[in-house]
């Protein structure tokens, strides 16, 4: 029998994520299971890492679970554009970053945080666990923003606001 998750990445995969204001649709994936160059390449691209303007391959797993967020929103008649707030980091970016650990899964193509329209950070978070078994989930309910990663398999809740510099 086919598991619900295969169900929802099943066939050609895109995802409508959206970076400083404008949103695109970007099929990284072919209805044969192959990478589609061009979608993923921007994709990539959309998950650079803007203060260094440095761009890393990123990891097809983390972008199947972003598409099956967004596909099970969908399927359930909600709104669901992902917000990227960021994807691949650069060392000097990953140590400059608020709340960042040392070996980030940022830092190799391996994690995104994000927002969804349509859904809390808490909801977001809750389908990013249960979609992304294998990975690491992190839910920044106070900052409104979820971190999704292909690394070890952990959960972690944040309750703390961002801090005043």
């Amino acid at each position: 029998t086919q598991d619900w998750r295969q169900y929802l990445l099943s066939g050609e995969r895109s995802i409508l994520m959206r970076r400083d204001g404008r949103a695109r649709r970007l099929r990284y994936c072919t209805k044969d299971g192959f990478l589609d160059r061009g979608g993923y390449q921007e994709a990539c691209n959309m998950l650079r890492d803007v203060h260094a303007n440095r761009m890393k391959a990123m990891d097809p797993r983390l972008l199947d679970v972003l598409c099956g967020i967004q596909r099970w929103m969908e399927y359930n008649g909600r709104d669901s554009i992902i917000d990227i707030l960021s994807g691949f980091r650069t060392t000097k970016t990953n140590m400059s970053t608020e709340g960042s650990v040392m070996n980030s899964m940022h830092l190799y193509g391996k994690a995104a945080d994000i927002v969804i329209s349509g859904a809390s950070s808490a909801l977001a978070g809750a389908m990013a666990r249960e979609f992304n078994g294998g990975g690491g989930t992190g839910v920044y309910l106070a900052r409104g923003f979820v971190h999704v990663d292909t690394g070890a398999a952990r959960t972690w809740v944040s309750t703390e606001p961002r801090r005043r510099t």
